[in-house]
């Protein structure tokens, strides 16, 4: 039998993007090749009821003792629509405490502790007034005024936003506007607040005003005009502000 993990990257190699603008069941046609390839491998193991229906639900059972309850196994096969599904090429990364590198030909990186602790180190060592003090902290500074540090907090928030509109979403904004952004606010900020409403049309009242409060006041802290470009250690503090919010974010989860 195929091993687990290898089955797993072949299922994901598959494009099933939805279409949050299409009224039939699937929203796109392209997800049935998914459930085409599960029905196929189900009756391959022996489920012999193994089976798609017209809208797209595959569905299979597997005989069990009959004083026992049922149990019922239910499972998505779309992804989101803010993402492309098509020409992934699934990969499995060992962390070393480097940055990972998702595409190297696209400057794509996951910025990690191991990232992060060294910036900080460095302009310890090598202070800067472009990376102030104040950012270098453990954690989260919210009292810090430090524009390119409050916008990388920005950036963050936006991507929560964004991640909570679109659960199991493969991509995020991080992926292709977080070099840009750091480096050309002034350009990316507006295409960033675009999405921004875009995605928060999708929560309900409760988060919609729970996100607004967070930006109005990572926003009061910002000048009403975002900087044109960010020097090489405002980048820094950039990328320190973005991951002090995001590490607060999944702090709170964990605290959950």
């Amino acid at each position: 039998m195929e091993p687990v993990v290898e089955r797993f990257l072949r299922y994901v190699s598959f494009d099933t993007q939805s279409d949050e603008h299409s009224d039939s069941c699937p929203s796109t046609d392209k997800q049935k090749r998914l459930g085409a390839a599960l029905v196929t491998e189900m009756r391959e193991m022996g489920i012999g009821d193994a089976r798609m229906d017209e809208q797209g639900y595959v569905y299979g059972s597997i005989p069990g003792d009959p004083d026992l309850p049922a149990i019922g196994l239910i499972a998505h096969m779309d992804t989101s629509p803010d993402a492309s599904g098509a020409n992934i090429r699934p990969k499995i990364l060992e962390y070393t405490g480097e940055d990972l590198c998702l595409n190297a030909e696209k400057g794509i990186y996951k910025i990690t502790a191991g990232r992060m602790a060294i910036i900080k180190a460095y302009y310890l060592k090598n202070p800067h007034e472009d990376c102030p003090k104040e950012v270098l902290t453990v954690s989260l500074n919210e009292a810090s005024t430090d524009t390119a540090y409050t916008l990388g907090r920005l950036f963050s928030v936006y991507e929560a936003v964004q991640q909570t509109a679109n659960p199991g979403i493969n991509a995020t904004i991080k992926d292709k506007y977080f070099n840009s952004a750091a480096a050309m606010p002034a350009s990316i900020c507006p295409v960033l607040n675009s999405l921004y409403q875009k995605h928060l049309r999708k929560l309900d009242k409760g988060l919609q005003t729970y996100y607004n409060q967070q930006i109005c006041k990572i926003k009061d802290i910002l000048s009403e005009a975002y900087p044109t470009r960010l020097s090489l250690p405002q980048q820094g503090s950039f990328d320190l502000g973005y991951y002090h919010q995001t590490q607060k974010r999944y702090t709170k989860k964990e605290d959950k």
